[in-house]
């Protein structure tokens, strides 16, 4: 009687521990701090390139950042000054880009994401421009402050965009090995160098996520990806994701930068931006016409058709995704103090960038004893790791195309 008493406090007390281990603890995930805006004079950027070209060629080395705000301000000079074009003595390759857009309309879904202030500057264009940043997102720009000169123009754009998930992720650390604070250097080298950067990321662990990843499904709407070699291979470094966030908007992460229609793929790998960004939106917004097409490179014909999967997050999985976070004045100096149609000086052309894909802290929960009722059975755990360059795009669901497309080939706007 006694030792079958001493079996069941036993049993008791196994199941009371098992219990408390499946309690969910909540743990302080510190948001990543807002960036200081930091103003960079256009000529001194070497290894980053801001465009308002869609259609730029992509450099292999360089990261390029497409933004519209300054054509978006270019534009609205050109129809306060009322003329068709806007022409600058000794100018810049890029005028003509700007120029050629000069007539493009937009949406007024994306007027929200803009602040433009241009025309002849006042004396009191700097508090002008404050208040309206201040009112539009709780900023001013008095880093940078537009000067007045006679028969000057000024020309001043403002984009800010603050990607907030449905499902917060996690700051994920730097490390490939799945610990939070083990600074390692995370394998991120766009070259094959064999130089790892050390970059935070976000996403999830397999370690301390709990159940919170079986809610991350919900906002993955689409997650594909190549079949590592050797097949028992767990880190995935070839994969395409699309995001639904807060807002609405949809989020694009690539890490085959590349276009995946075997026409574009045989121009001497020669593509641009919109090039890689309407194939990968294919592919994971009309997924089976865009497999069964001849054009696709994972086509019915497609050398690569057998390699590619779908698939959702698992409770095993890891997901490690470079941070980018940065509040850029770009002061436009091959631009600055010249002449526009042989009237005005343009004295301080000026575009402003804000971008955070981890804006939100967030308290997630440590379970640790790993759920048994998963709602995605696997064999094993899968780790999908941005390791090398990648392509990140955002677009409101009723427009064609992305309104910023960040494409990443070195490290230096990345989260050290």
């Amino acid at each position: 009687m006694n030792k079958t008493k001493t079996i069941i406090i036993i049993l008791m007390l196994s199941f009371l521990f098992l219990f408390l281990l499946n309690i969910n603890y909540p743990i302080k995930n510190e948001a990543e701090k807002a960036p200081k805006c930091k103003i960079i004079k256009e000529s001194e950027f070497k290894n980053v390139i801001f465009t308002n070209d869609i259609n730029m060629k992509i450099i292999h080395d360089k990261s390029i950042i497409y933004c519209d705000g300054f054509q978006k301000a270019w534009n609205k000079l050109a129809e306060e000054l009322k003329c068709s074009t806007l022409e600058v003595e000794d100018a810049p390759d890029y005028v003509s880009v700007l120029n050629a857009n000069i007539k493009q309309r937009y949406s007024a879904n994306l007027e929200e994401l803009y602040y433009t202030s241009t025309g002849k500057t006042t004396p009191d264009i700097n508090t002008i421009i404050n208040a309206d940043l201040s009112k539009k997102y709780g900023i001013t720009n008095s880093e940078m402050e537009i000067k007045n000169e006679s028969d000057s123009v000024h020309l001043f754009s403002c984009f800010q965009n603050n990607v907030k998930f449905i499902t917060p992720f996690l700051i994920t650390g730097v490390s490939s090995f799945g610990y939070d604070n083990y600074r390692t250097g995370f394998l991120f080298d766009s070259d094959s160098d064999m130089k790892y950067s050390d970059v935070k990321t976000f996403g999830i662990n397999e370690r301390n996520a709990g159940n919170k990843k079986l809610t991350i499904n919900h906002m993955i709407r689409r997650l594909i990806y190549l079949k590592p070699f050797p097949s028992l291979y767990p880190i995935i470094s070839g994969f395409y994701m699309l995001i639904d966030t807060k807002s609405g908007d949809e989020l694009y992460i690539s890490t085959i930068p590349e276009p995946i229609t075997i026409s574009k793929l045989s121009s001497e790998y020669e593509y641009s931006l919109i090039d890689v960004c309407n194939d990968i939106i294919s592919l994971l917004t009309d997924t089976e016409n865009f497999l069964k097409s001849s054009e696709s490179f994972y086509g019915p014909n497609g050398t690569g058709r057998n390699a590619i999967k779908e698939t959702e997050i698992s409770q095993h999985d890891t997901i490690k995704i470079p941070i980018i976070n940065f509040d850029y004045i770009i002061y436009h100096d091959k631009l600055a103090d010249k002449t526009i149609n042989k009237k005005y000086k343009l004295c301080t052309p000026v575009q402003r960038i804000m971008f955070n894909t981890n804006s939100e802290g967030d308290y997630y929960y440590n379970n640790f004893l790993f759920s048994l009722f998963d709602n995605v059975q696997k064999k094993k755990s899968e780790q999908f790791i941005t390791d090398g360059e990648f392509i990140l795009f955002v677009k409101k669901k009723t427009e064609a195309e992305p309104y910023l497309i960040i494409y990443i080939g070195n490290d230096e706007l990345l989260t050290k």
